[in-house]
């Protein structure tokens, strides 16, 4: 049960990350186009 509790963190932790990075790239386009 241990090793299902880690995976479960860390697929936690990975969901917020990747949404963090889609908006980041998001403004660095957005800014690219207005130049």
């Amino acid at each position: 049960m241990e090793m299902e509790n880690g995976r479960s963190s860390s697929r936690r932790n990975a969901a917020p990350t990747a949404v963090v990075a889609i908006p980041a790239e998001e403004e660095e386009s957005d800014d690219g186009l207005e130049q």
